[in-house]
């Protein structure tokens, strides 16, 4: 009966003892994943501030393609008073050319007429 004490003794010993080496092995992969967890949220940090850089450097790309936009849209208004302001000086070029022929000829009949009228001058 000693004898079975003893064996149960030992093997409570032994027990005790692989539950200590496990204990002490969850302690040390317990330390190795808090440090895994340290780095995953040091890494998420990161990722964060870069997002927000992200987000930021959007936000101030969409107000520069905006201004460009509005920028765009004023050319083109700009243009098309242009091409309107253009197309006036055409028509105005064109009536005034119209206008001395009409004057040229006129001159021409008025010639025509003073030196019927005064044959004994001469015109230049």
């Amino acid at each position: 009966m000693t004898r079975r004490i003893q064996d149960g003794t030992q093997r409570s010993l032994q027990a005790m003892d692989q539950g200590c080496a496990m204990a002490n092995s969850n302690v040390e992969h317990i330390g190795e994943l808090s440090g895994s967890l340290s780095f995953i949220d040091q890494c998420v940090s990161t990722i964060k501030d870069m997002s927000l850089q992200i987000a930021s450097s959007a936000e101030e790309q969409a107000a520069v393609a905006n201004e460009i936009s509005c920028r765009i849209i004023s050319i083109n208004g700009v243009a098309d008073t242009t091409s309107q302001g253009a197309a006036q000086t055409t028509e105005a070029s064109r009536k005034l050319a119209d206008l001395a022929e009409h004057l040229r000829k006129i001159a021409s009949q008025f010639v025509i007429w003073f030196t019927k009228l005064f044959p004994y001058l001469q015109v230049i």
